[in-house]
């Protein structure tokens, strides 16, 4: 399973993401950032094999 994090200061735009994202079972959101700080949070303490940006 691939494991994405998604990062958007968009909220909207971030929970569409998600939502296709989960219709699928080939992937696994590990977690949702809207700011730099909280991305490097994740990050740090987070497996992740894709980050997706605009």
């Amino acid at each position: 399973m691939t494991r994405i994090l998604i990062v958007d200061d968009h909220l909207l735009f971030a929970d569409g993401l998600k939502s296709i994202f989960t219709k699928t079972d080939n992937y696994d959101i590990v977690g949702i950032a809207h700011d730099a700080k909280t991305t490097f949070q994740l990050l740090e303490k987070t497996p992740i094999d894709i980050l997706p940006r605009k």
